[in-house]
């Protein structure tokens, strides 16, 4: 897809992303699309500091 992020320590994160059903329908759908900026704010904004740190870290934008 559109993120290049081959690193092992974002993966078991993705997976409690994932699980929680709340953001699995927002980013599944917004992945699809093109707004990825959006969904990495959608997340940072309902997730708690340390993933969105994290996820600032894999994704630099």
């Amino acid at each position: 897809m559109g993120l290049e992020v081959p690193t092992p320590t974002i993966l078991p994160k993705e997976t409690t992303l994932t699980s929680n059903p709340k953001i699995s329908t927002i980013s599944v759908p917004k992945l699809k699309e093109e707004s990825l900026n959006e969904t990495i704010e959608l997340i940072r904004s309902s997730m708690p500091m340390r993933l969105s740190i994290l996820i600032g870290v894999g994704i630099k934008p």
